[in-house]
């Protein structure tokens, strides 16, 4: 018996062609986001965003006292904000690392990257979509966590500061964009990913260099006024930036200092710098990675 079929019946007229590089990039997005979903540290970071009421909640009249023994004004919702969200710049680094950090390096050392660049796939947009993924999981985090800490403060509090809770907030996003895109970059340079190597260099490492340099070039502060403060605008510093805003005296970091040196009065340097840092070392492992060898 012989078959005849029209040209749409046998997709005679069908045209094929390779996904948009906008497609692409979500395709590993939402692949990355699936692998993520399986990760027991996702789990964990979200547990750690909820301990911030249930603590608060349970044991308030252990962690209030704590909180005004470390300097904590908490008469204001925002300044008892700012304790809740006291370790923020120490997890800023270290969630960012995880989420960040392991990826590009992962993907060789499993050899799945070698599957998926084979394939008719941008490399630019495999790193591109790897990115947003930890970038947007860790924002996620980040967010839920001032969420929790504004809620259980709106429970205490009859009011709360809506214009220095927001530029704390975005402070924090620009510094989950910094710290998320040199986690991914320095990613990019190694053979085997590492949680730890980012984490120690943003938020041991570069504050502690730059906090002695500040400290040098003042050592005598009423002879010379204080010089070199802008230093503290660099992104390592954008943890503390974001208490000091909320009216914190102080944090549990290695950057710990910078916080009476923050102008809070405008927080556009912080953001500018922050946003170019990020974007530049993102080009800079897009770079590494373009040219990484098979």
């Amino acid at each position: 018996m012989h078959y005849s079929a029209t040209d749409s019946e046998a997709h005679r007229d069908a045209v094929y062609s390779i996904p948009s590089h906008f497609r692409q990039t979500y395709i590993v997005f939402m692949t990355q986001m699936k692998a993520f979903g399986k990760m027991k540290w996702t789990y964990f970071m979200l547990f750690v965003a909820l301990l911030i009421p249930i603590l608060s909640t349970a044991a308030n009249s252990t962690i209030e006292p704590l909180m005004v023994a470390f300097g904590f004004e908490t008469t204001y919702s925002n300044t008892y904000i700012a304790g809740l969200l006291a370790f923020l710049p120490l997890l800023l680094g270290l969630f960012t690392s995880v989420l960040c950090g392991k990826q590009i390096p992962q993907e060789f050392k499993d050899r799945t990257a070698y599957m998926n660049i084979s394939l008719p796939i941008d490399r630019s947009s495999f790193y591109i979509g790897k990115y947003l993924a930890g970038f947007v999981l860790s924002l996620g985090i980040f967010l839920f966590a001032y969420g929790s800490a504004i809620a259980t403060a709106m429970m205490k509090y009859d009011s709360i500061f809506a214009d220095l809770l927001s530029q704390s907030l975005i402070i924090t996003v620009v510094g989950v964009f910094a710290y998320s895109a040199t986690a991914f970059c320095v990613g990019s340079f190694m053979k085997r990913g590492s949680s730890i190597v980012p984490f120690i260099f943003m938020s041991i490492v570069l504050p502690t260099i730059l906090g002695v340099s500040f400290a040098m070039m003042n050592t005598d502060l009423t002879a010379n006024g204080i010089t070199g403060a802008w230093i503290f605008q660099l992104p390592c510093f954008i943890g503390e930036g974001a208490l000091a805003i909320l009216g914190a005296p102080l944090s549990p970091s290695v950057g710990m200092l910078s916080i009476q040196y923050v102008d809070v009065t405008t927080i556009v340097p912080m953001i500018v710098i922050g946003i170019v840092w990020g974007i530049a070392f993102l080009a800079l492992g897009l770079y590494k990675t373009m040219r990484r060898e098979m």
